[in-house]
């Protein structure tokens, strides 16, 4: 198992994330977590670009798929191991951040605020034209943007 492995199920345990990749949907639940965890501070270093309709990262991709491949084989190194615990609060405050609010479909709570996040902070649309945007493009989020624009303005992830 590789560092960037055992970093990456390291994090995710502690963000209370499932690491297993059975559908797609689970991919894309992590790479939204993942996504959060880096605008949080955790260094992890993937890049993330827009694909198709949200924030994605060709890496973490891999590296998801490769983490499964060693837990399916029996390597579970990770347990050697542990966060830095300057990341505790770090940690806490993504949980926090990313809670889904009552009624919410956890998967459409990810997809909005890393997009809403994605489209103002990386791709530097205005929170009008990230808005206008979300709704053309992913309409059955249009009911939790102002919720997530809130919540990400509450972390101070928005410039």
């Amino acid at each position: 198992m590789e560092d960037r492995e055992i970093a990456l199920k390291l994090v995710l345990d502690a963000m209370d994330e499932d690491s297993s990749i059975v559908t797609v949907n689970q991919l894309l639940r992590i790479q939204k977590a993942i996504y959060m965890a880096q605008v949080f501070g955790v260094p992890l270093g993937y890049g993330f670009r827009w694909h198709t309709k949200e924030p994605y990262s060709p890496s973490l991709t891999q590296d998801c798929y490769d983490l499964n491949a060693a837990l399916g084989a029996g390597y579970d190194e990770v347990c050697k191991y542990h966060l830095n615990a300057s990341l505790d609060g770090c940690l806490s405050r993504i949980r926090e951040c990313l809670q889904v609010p009552y009624n919410v479909k956890r998967d459409d709570w990810y997809d909005t605020i890393c997009s809403l996040h994605y489209l103002i902070e990386a791709s530097g649309k205005s929170s009008d034209e990230a808005v206008t945007f979300i709704r053309e493009v992913r309409p059955h989020l249009s009911d939790m943007i102002d919720a997530a624009h809130a919540r990400l303005s509450q972390f101070n992830l928005l410039h």
